[in-house]
C-alpha cells in the first residue's frame, strides 16, 4: 500500500468538513470493545441538551467550516428532540449524519427523519453486538436487507452500514460485500474501524489497515484513491477511501485518485468547504473517452430505460496508537473530533481524556 499512489485529504483542524456531537449517552445496547462508556446517571433535560446541542454545532460551524454534522450517542434515537436538533442544523446549510444501532428505526421513523432533513444514516449492525437471534451472518443479512428495503421505500435519505473489521469476521467480508454490492442502489457507505488492544478492544482481534484494503481489492478489484495519515506519522494511514462504481449490483470501475482530487477542489470551489457527506452528483466528470477507472456511460436496459450508475464509497478508519513517548497518534486533523470543555478532542478516546489523557488536536 503505496501513499504516493493516492490523493492525500488536505482537511485540517480549522478547515475540516465534519463536526460532531453526541445528543444521549443512553443505548439499548452494550457492545464489547464498544468506544464509549454508557451513562448510567441523570442527564440534562431535552430542552436544556437541545440547547447544549446547539451551541457546539453552532461553535464547530464557527471554527471548523464544516459540510456534515455526524450526530451520534449513545443511541441518537432516543433523544426526544432530535428531528428538532437535525432541523436545526439543516437550516444552517450543513447537511445532519446520523449514526444509530437502528433497533427504533421504523418506516415511520424514517419518514420524519427524512422530513427533518437528516441527509444520511449510517447503521451499526455487526454480530459482534450479539443483538441477533440466533446471531449469524444469514440473520445479520436479513437484518440488513430490511433497512436497505426501508430506505428505498422511503427514499432521500442515504444508507451507510459501520462495523468493525476484526481477525474474527474477516473470512465474512466475500459474503458481506456481495450484499453490499448488491444493494449498491440504496447503500452507499460502507465503513470498518479496527480495534487496539490497548483502546479496549478485544484482544488479538486488530486487524492491520493494509490487510482490510487487500481484502477489499480481492472484493470489489478496486484501489484506494484518498487517504488521511496518522498525525504524527505521515507515512502511516489513519483513513483509507474506495470509491466503487457499479451499475446493477456489479462493479465496472472507480473514482482514482486524479478523479478523487478534482471531485474535493470542484466541491470546494462551488461552497468554499470540502465535501464530507458525498454529493455524487459531483462524481459524473466530463470524459472524453471510458477508461479502467471511468466506465463508458449507461447503455439502455432492455425495457429502454437509462441504467444508472451507482457509488460506494468504502472506507477503513484505524483507532488512534498510543506512542511510547505518551502522545496519541491519531488520525491527522480528526474529522470526528468533538468538542469537551471548550477544545476539540478525539471522540473515540474522550472517555480516556474525561479521565485525565491530554490529548491535543495539532493542526
Amino acid at each position: 500500500m503505496n501513499v504516493a499512489e493516492m490523493y492525500r485529504i488536505p482537511w485540517r483542524k480549522d478547515d475540516n468538513p465534519n463536526g460532531w456531537v453526541e445528543v444521549t449517552t443512553q443505548c439499548q445496547l452494550d457492545c464489547p470493545g464498544c468506544y464509549r462508556a454508557l451513562d448510567d446517571g441523570q442527564e440534562a433535560s431535552p430542552d436544556d441538551k437541545l440547547l447544549e446541542l446547539k451551541r457546539d454545532f453552532d461553535t464547530h460551524v464557527e471554527i471548523r467550516n464544516i459540510q456534515t454534522l455526524s450526530i451520534a450517542g449513545g443511541e441518537p434515537l432516543l433523544f426526544p428532540l432530535l428531528d428538532d436538533f437535525i432541523s436545526y442544523v439543516r437550516s444552517k446549510g450543513v447537511a445532519p449524519r446520523l449514526f444509530t444501532n437502528a433497533v427504533q428505526l421504523t418506516e415511520k421513523r424514517l419518514r420524519r427523519l427524512a422530513r427533518a432533513g437528516c441527509a444520511e444514516v449510517i447503521i451499526h449492525a455487526s454480530l459482534w453486538q450479539n443483538r441477533l437471534e440466533p446471531n449469524t451472518l444469514d440473520e445479520l443479512l436479513t437484518l440488513k436487507a430490511k433497512y436497505c428495503d426501508l430506505f428505498r421505500a422511503v427514499g432521500g435519505v442515504r444508507l451507510g452500514f459501520i462495523e468493525p473489521a476484526m481477525r474474527s469476521n474477516l473470512a465474512n467480508f466475500e459474503v458481506l460485500f456481495r450484499f453490499y454490492q448488491r444493494n449498491a442502489d440504496v447503500v452507499g457507505n460502507v465503513v470498518f474501524t479496527t480495534f487496539k488492544d490497548a483502546y479496549g478492544g478485544p484482544t488479538g482481534e486488530h486487524v492491520p489497515v493494509a490487510e482490510i484494503s487487500e481484502k477489499i481489492e480481492e472484493c470489489y478489484g478496486t484501489r484506494p484513491c484518498a487517504y488521511i495519515p496518522k498525525t504524527y506519522h505521515p507515512e502511516t494511514v489513519a483513513w483509507l477511501l474506495n470509491v466503487a462504481v457499479l451499475r446493477n449490483g456489479e462493479v465496472v470501475g472507480q473514482i482514482d485518485k486524479d478523479e478523487y482530487e478534482t471531485i474535493q477542489e470542484m466541491y470546494r470551489v462551488a461552497t468554499g468547504k470540502y465535501m464530507f457527506t458525498p454529493d455524487t452528483s459531483c462524481f459524473v466528470l466530463p470524459s472524453e473517452d471510458a477508461s479502467p477507472s471511468r466506465p463508458s456511460p449507461p447503455a439502455d436496459g432492455a425495457d429502454g430505460r437509462r441504467q444508472a450508475l451507482d457509488y460506494q464509497i468504502v472506507s477503513i478508519v484505524d483507532s488512534p496508537q498510543m506512542l511510547d513517548d505518551g502522545r496519541v497518534d491519531m488520525c491527522d486533523s480528526c474529522p470526528d473530533a468533538i468538542l469537551y470543555k471548550g477544545e476539540l478532542v478525539p471522540k473515540c478516546i474522550l472517555d480516556k481524556i474525561k479521565n485525565g489523557l491530554r490529548v491535543v488536536i495539532p493542526r
